[in-house]
């Protein structure tokens, strides 16, 4: 994740979290993993603050629901 995208996701999630808009995110990764990734991905680039600005953001404003399965596409 580039500081530019992490600038741009902080945005727009902070501003959908300010105006109480609905906002529905979707991924292959657990929220542990989420973290980890995107720690992972800004390691060295001082842009760790901004990862834990996302995650909080993600973490106050979603309701976390798993969806377990496999994947239809590999099936």
């Amino acid at each position: 994740m580039s500081e530019w995208i992490g600038e741009q996701v902080f945005a727009i999630l902070n501003y959908r979290s300010n105006h109480e808009l609905q906002t529905i995110i979707a991924s292959n990764y657990g929220l542990t993993a989420l973290a980890e990734c995107m720690t992972a991905a800004t390691k060295g680039t001082g842009d760790d603050v901004q990862s834990q600005r996302i995650l909080s953001r993600i973490c106050g404003m979603c309701y976390i629901v798993e969806v377990g399965g496999g994947d239809f596409r590999m099936g």
